[in-house]
């Protein structure tokens, strides 16, 4: 047997190979990463195919079978960097967009190739000549753009073993495994592509489909003795490093699979210590976490999670077991997780501080909501939203008044709606300007305060009017409340911004709540609001600096105080039912 004879076989046996691990990386076309590796092997498949195929063709189709395998020479190499860059953690360059710019190369090296007019940019001569069945002599004399063509492809292939070596130099013992074996099997066919450009071996015996069966067998290797696919890569890896947790991962014979750096930091076992080796030899130093791990697992691993409280090195730990399956639900192995308890009662510190920073901020902002910002007393909206429990208060005291039968009416359960205006207050803006307009604005809440308690409504109603409503005071005291808020503003001036004085009066209109004692639900709330409107209105009409107010007749109903208040105001006439007094006490 001839050397031309052991040769195809050893192209054959290649071909076998290269399908071989094409069909095992097949079962993991699931993952990112085993697509280029897919197209890598089978590009590489083609070009051991098209090296038999010249050698038994003859020298006419050979020529054309010679064109077809540098196609899938630049091909090759662009799947194995594209490879190289998922499993070093750029699977996300592994897009549509990089692939075509990779292959433009290749696909344009077919164009020159199958162009008359520019195949001797690539190959200036090509003769076959046939000696028997499988033997042949080769003559090829190539262009100035086949150089190009083979430093592009030599290019991805020396940045893709750069680019594993550089990435997994401080990985775990398994992945440097893994890397070395990917990195020395990217060299294989590059060294017999270098041996036959070279002339270092004769033309008609290419090594390079048999680089290519060493390269894809050292990457068969990784997967099946490595789990390439199986074990977590390299960016994952990274990931696990960068969790707080300590993980380990075990497989069903308690052999350490996988550990973080928290889990070695947390036990004080190097990573490169414990990888590979069972766990009561990897973790000797920690007899209460082997002691609770294999009293857990036992002889026969489990499949359901625990949970448990361990001390290591003065730190109390929660631990959590739990099982591995694959996809046919079968038991892989454990996963084993540290939880450092320390961690977890500062970091509920820190939540319980900042959900009261975010109360504190939502209470700041619902104030913010229910305040004026001009003048920093209470909006309408605070009225409307907070108004109805007083009202109910009120009313519940009225009701018992009536069903014990007391003589005293319960006065001091009353609630006095006070309705304030500033006088020709448009005027201030006309002369002034709206900056004093909203200095004296400004200005109205200390002289409210002055007047009024504290637990009372202060309210802007809007514009330049004003509601107060106070609370458990009694209604005949409503008449001294409204001459004290009159004085309360013509008495002392507003101070504008330049510090010059201005005299400004108000008027003042109120009513009470309940407006009818003896029928406590009859008049609504904002009816009384009305009335005290009504009553403004009066002292507006009576000259200003004057207050107003009404009162319901002791035996009056509703039955004729409702169809009086339903009655539009422009067109209301004295009620006999009602009293309309002011401060000369008419």
């Amino acid at each position: 047997m001839d050397w031309q004879v052991l040769y195809m076989l050893g192209v054959l046996v290649a071909l076998i190979a290269l399908a071989g691990a094409g069909l095992h990386a097949w079962r993991y076309r699931h993952l990112g990463t085993a697509k280029p590796l897919l197209f890598f092997v089978a590009t590489a498949w083609c070009w051991s195919l098209c090296v038999v195929l010249m050698a038994t063709a003859s020298p006419a189709f050979a020529i054309h079978w010679l064109k077809v395998k540098y196609l899938f020479i630049g091909m090759t190499p662009v799947g194995a960097f594209i490879f190289v860059l998922c499993f070093t953690g750029g699977e996300r360059w592994s897009r549509p967009g990089l692939w075509a710019a990779m292959l433009a190369l290749p696909l344009g090296t077919q164009w020159l190739l199958w162009n008359p007019a520019t195949t001797t940019l690539m190959l200036q001569d090509v003769r076959f000549t046939r000696i028997d069945a499988l033997t042949y002599t080769e003559t090829l004399i190539f262009g100035p753009y086949y150089w190009l063509f083979t430093a592009y492809g030599y290019l991805l292939i020396l940045a893709g073993i750069c680019l594993t070596l550089a990435t997994l130099w401080s990985g775990n013992p398994l992945l440097r495994r893994q890397g070395g074996l990917l990195a020395a099997g990217l060299l294989m066919p590059l060294i017999a592509n270098v041996l036959l450009i070279t002339g270092l071996v004769p033309r008609q015996y290419d090594l390079v489909p048999l680089g290519l069966a060493l390269a894809v067998g050292m990457l068969w290797l990784a997967m099946l003795r490595y789990q390439l696919f199986n074990v977590l890569p390299v960016m994952r890896n990274r990931a696990l490093d960068a969790v707080r947790d300590g993980v380990l991962v075990l497989d069903t014979h308690q052999r350490v699979v996988d550990m973080n750096r928290a889990f070695a930091q947390m036990t004080g076992v190097a990573s490169n210590h414990g990888l590979g080796r069972l766990l009561t030899q990897a973790f000797a130093s920690q007899p209460l976490l082997c002691e609770h791990l294999t009293q857990r697992l036992g002889d026969t691993p489990v499949a359901v999670s625990s949970q448990a409280l361990l001390q290591l090195a003065g730190h109390d730990y929660e631990l959590d077991v739990s099982p591995i399956f694959n996809t046919r639900q079968q038991l892989q192995g454990h996963t084993v997780t540290l939880h450092d308890l320390n961690d977890r009662v500062a970091l509920e510190a820190q939540l319980r501080a900042r959900n009261a920073e975010l109360e504190q901020a939502n209470l700041d902002l619902t104030q913010h909501s229910l305040t004026d910002p001009l003048t920093g007393l209470r909006n309408r909206r605070f009225v409307l939203q907070h108004i109805s429990h007083d009202l109910e208060r009120c009313c519940e005291r009225y009701r018992r008044w009536q069903d014990e039968g007391h003589s005293e009416r319960p006065d001091d359960a009353d609630l006095i709606a006070f309705l304030v205006d500033i006088d020709h207050f448009k005027e201030v803006n006309d002369s002034y300007g709206h900056n004093a307009g909203d200095s004296v604005l400004q200005q109205v809440q200390a002289r409210l305060q002055r007047v009024f308690r504290e637990d009372d409504y202060l309210v802007r109603w809007g514009g330049e009017e004003f509601l107060v409503v106070t609370r458990q005071v009694p209604r005949q005291q409503a008449p001294q409340l409204a001459e004290r808020l009159r004085l309360a503003f013509a008495e002392q001036p507003f101070r504008l911004s330049n510090g010059q004085p201005l005299r400004k009066t108000c008027s003042v209109g109120f009513a009470c709540y309940p407006f009818l004692p003896h029928e406590p639900n009859a008049v609504g709330w904002l009816q009384v609001i009305d009335l005290a409107d009504q009553a403004l209105y009066h002292a507006k009409q009576a000259g200003r600096n004057r207050w107003f107010g009404y009162q319901a007749k002791p035996d009056a109903r509703s039955d004729a105080v409702l169809p009086w208040l339903q009655t539009p105001a422009a067109q209301r006439k004295q009620s006999p039912w009602l009293t309309l007094f002011d401060q000369s006490g008419q």
